[in-house]
């Protein structure tokens, strides 16, 4: 340890200051300085949200039982089974999201989809309702919400009847 601060000292002694500039005793402001550390401090905020964004998709997925094939298993029974109540629900909470989100389908496709469905429906039940209309309105809130469909799991609590249509 000795011979390390011996050499230290020895670096010290070898070394000058040179001066060069004098200091006209004012101070920079602090925002150029912090401009840089600012703008990484909103980077990393922005890629915080997108990631706990990502997170978020990736949990919802798993929950609403997205498999590999890009597919839900239990939304793509519902498209394939008619039912009697509860359609403008499975349209605007189910279908439509799935359809649009995970899917990724374009306007005419989900609209001949939920227009096929509708009309199957209307077999087992008539409509009390103009299909062309929901479909048209679902279309239109599609555009400003980017929603996911809800999860079986909640749909256990929120509409337990479908629930129980799609779970059989």
């Amino acid at each position: 340890m000795s011979d390390s601060n011996t050499w230290h000292n020895q670096l010290k002694i070898q070394q000058e200051v040179t001066i060069v500039q004098k200091w006209d005793g004012l101070r920079p402001p602090i925002q150029y300085l912090l401009m840089k550390y600012r703008t990484w401090l909103v980077a990393e905020k922005i890629n915080d949200k997108l990631e706990e964004k990502r997170l978020w998709k990736h949990r919802s997925m798993k929950n609403l039982g997205y498999n590999k094939t890009g597919t839900v298993s239990w939304i793509e029974k519902l498209l394939q089974t008619p039912i009697s109540d509860h359609r403008k629900y499975a349209v605007w909470r189910i279908l439509v999201p799935y359809l649009f989100n995970v899917r990724k389908l374009p306007d005419n496709e989900v609209a001949c989809i939920l227009q096929s469905w509708l009309d199957s429906c209307f077999a087992v039940r008539t409509l009390d309702f103009n299909s062309h209309y929901l479909i048209r309105q679902n279309l239109r809130s599609r555009n400003k919400n980017h929603y996911l469909p809800i999860s079986i799991y909640k749909l256990s609590s929120e509409n337990t009847e479908l629930h129980n249509i799609v779970s059989c």
